[in-house]
């Protein structure tokens, strides 16, 4: 990736959750017989030294709202990971599984029939029996 000088970048450091920004300070083209490399050294807030950003451990970013979407984006799927590892722990240690509401629970808790239609399955258990599931 190019970049101009004076041009601020954000740095995604890879071993905390900081959010640098940097200023491009320099670039510097080395033509040799083999070909041509390019550099970029950038000053970070609180130094004085520039760094090269190849070595930075760092992600590089031009666009905040990029970087804020792929932020968003990891936090969003570390929380989804976080909750099913909950609920499979709890299915693991508590043995839980779907709720069953027998015809007796559903006529006990008067259910309406709206109830019984969005939040329910009617399972024919046999003999006469129906039990119900609630979803979710």
């Amino acid at each position: 990736m190019s970049y101009h000088v004076g041009q601020i970048i954000f740095l995604r450091v890879s071993k905390s959750t900081k959010i640098l920004p940097a200023q491009i300070c320099e670039e510097v083209v080395t033509r040799t017989l083999t070909g041509q490399k390019v550099s970029y050294f950038c000053k970070l807030p609180g130094h004085e030294e520039s760094f090269d950003i190849s070595e930075l451990d760092a992600a590089i970013y031009t666009d905040p709202e990029q970087l804020r979407s792929e932020l968003i984006h990891n936090a969003s799927e570390g929380i989804n990971k976080i909750i099913n590892n909950a609920k499979l722990l709890a299915q693991k240690q508590f043995s839980t599984g779907p709720e069953v509401i027998t015809s007796d629970l559903v006529e006990a808790h008067q259910y309406t029939s709206n109830t019984l239609d969005e939040e329910l399955i009617r399972v024919d258990l046999g003999n006469g029996q129906v039990g119900i599931l609630r979803q979710g």
